[in-house]
């Protein structure tokens, strides 16, 4: 259980935007014709909400737990990276962003304690070191998507999608796709985190809850067993 948690919080943690933190600003200037004062305003309003919100955030973790805020944030990062992904009017493309503060808040701060929660106290250094390892991985991928997207998509343009017809795309709104497949990964991860741990001073959790997707596969066992 505790190899899985690692790796479960290790996907979510590739899932955290870090490469909106670069593109923001030319997202909203070059797709939406804002000016850099205007674009420049609008991710200070982002970052703002984002530490109101990540200060709110404890309490509702505290209520809820830890896994269902994780569902909960990866779940609006998905809807949203989609919604500013595909956005083709300026009041969508603001909506989107402001709605991501909520996904963006519960990545770091709500990991960083879940590392803690999740984690026997013999193998918390590695777990955190585990944590941080793919962070900075992450973030140095970030840098090559973005360039690569840059590559690709030099100038907007248009591409056509079975269903949905010609939609704009550009290098960010590339990048913001990308974000959108992974943060539905990190979705389905949140699913196999177990829903109750309590750490014992003997340094062994008790789980009297499993994830959705752990209790399906072991019914699933079962019946496979029974039926041999």
């Amino acid at each position: 259980d505790g190899i899985r948690d690692k790796l479960v919080t290790g996907v979510q943690t590739c899932a955290l935007p870090i490469s909106m933190l670069y593109t923001l600003t030319l997202w909203l200037s070059v797709d939406f014709n804002l000016s850099d004062v205007d674009a420049g305003w609008w991710v200070g309003f982002f970052t703002l909400a984002v530490s109101v919100i990540t200060f709110l955030l404890g309490f509702f973790a505290d209520s809820w737990g830890f896994r269902i805020t994780m569902i909960a944030a990866f779940a609006v990062s998905m809807v949203t990276r989609g919604v500013m992904a595909f956005a083709q009017t300026k009041t969508w493309a603001l909506v989107g962003l402001m709605a991501l503060t909520f996904g963006y808040a519960g990545g770091i701060p709500v990991m960083n304690t879940a590392v803690r929660r999740y984690s026997y106290p013999s193998t918390r250094p590695f777990a955190f070191s585990l944590y941080y390892v793919t962070f900075n991985v992450s973030a140095a991928v970030a840098g090559v998507l973005v360039e690569t997207a840059r590559e690709l998509y030099p100038q907007p343009s248009v591409m056509t999608l079975p269903l949905l017809g010609e939609l704009p795309i550009s290098a960010y709104r590339a990048v913001y796709m990308v974000g959108l497949v992974v943060g539905a990964l990190a979705l389905i991860c949140s699913l196999f985190l177990r829903r109750h741990v309590d750490v014992e001073s003997s340094g062994r959790p008790e789980a009297p809850g499993r994830g959705v997707a752990l209790a399906f596969l072991d019914r699933k066992s079962t019946r496979l067993n029974s039926s041999h």
